[in-house]
């Protein structure tokens, strides 16, 4: 007889002499359940790997990178080097890596990508962050597919893929992304990503975004300057500094902020 404060033993789940609280099918169902996803879970596992093996054997080579030759800006100068005329729809300026100076690699890991030296292709942090803000994209109608991409990501998709906004293109991505990470070295990356990137006003690349929007060459920009044309990565058109300067100086004090949290530059420098 109970006063219906406890239950009998028999009806209780136990553990090697120890019984644990409730009814005995409810721990028989839950331990069922745990099982049960654990399968699942190992299932869902086995099943992405075949995926993610099957999807790597469409994507581009990444061979044609070590070949990399960007097309060359022509210009045609007077006798005293006054320029004439430039032929090309688009202006680059190429600039290897060693001669990339460091303000401005430092720039643009912080504005894009700040734990660039530390990852091996994928943030899985700003994967998740960027999966959360598409569901949120998607329930609210407004934005696309984020995935928060890495430079070496940019690179991929840049260069070697398409600009589709769909999850399979992603995987592709981060599949490439990967590869690269094994064949080339940071730096390498960094100078395809840098003469590369488009900046507007039809410059692509940070050699040819100096001279256009400073006349300058490239190592003679200062750190202000440097963090301008890192603004520029994201979204060259939202912050034109002929037609967006509020938006552009704004984007800038942002990008000489993530250096200071980062630790490339002082309080003071910003």
């Amino acid at each position: 007889m109970t006063d219906g404060r406890y239950e009998s033993v028999e009806n209780r789940f136990g553990i090697n002499g120890f019984y644990l609280p409730g009814p005995r099918w409810v721990w028989i169902w839950l331990r069922r359940l745990i099982v049960l996803g654990f399968i699942l879970g190992v299932i869902g596992i086995i099943a992405l790997w075949l995926y993610f093996a099957a999807l790597g054997r469409t994507v581009p080579s990444i061979a044609k990178l070590k070949q990399y030759e960007p097309p060359i800006t022509s210009r045609v100068h007077a006798g005293d080097g006054t320029l004439i005329a430039e032929f090309a729809d688009q202006h680059r300026v190429f600039v290897p890596y060693e001669s990339i100076p460091t303000h401005v690699v430092e720039a643009f890991v912080a504005a894009e990508d700040k734990n660039y030296f530390k990852h091996h292709g994928l943030d899985y942090v700003g994967i998740l962050r960027g999966g959360i803000n598409s569901v949120k994209n998607k329930i609210t109608g407004k934005g696309g597919l984020q995935g928060g991409s890495t430079i070496t990501q940019q690179v991929a998709k840049n260069m070697l893929l398409t600009r589709d906004q769909n999850l399979t293109r992603k995987a592709k991505e981060a599949i490439v992304a990967q590869r690269m990470e094994k064949e080339f070295t940071k730096g390498q990356i960094l100078e395809l990503y840098l003469n590369e990137i488009y900046l507007g006003g039809r410059s692509y690349g940070v050699g040819s975004a100096a001279l256009n929007y400073f006349n300058k060459s490239l190592p003679e920009l200062d750190l202000s300057e440097a963090a301008v044309l890192a603004s520029l990565a994201k979204a060259p058109s939202a912050v034109n500094p002929y037609t967006n300067p509020k938006r552009l100086l704004a984007r800038r004090n942002y990008v000489l902020g993530r250096m200071v949290e980062d630790g490339y530059i002082t309080q003071e420098e910003a």
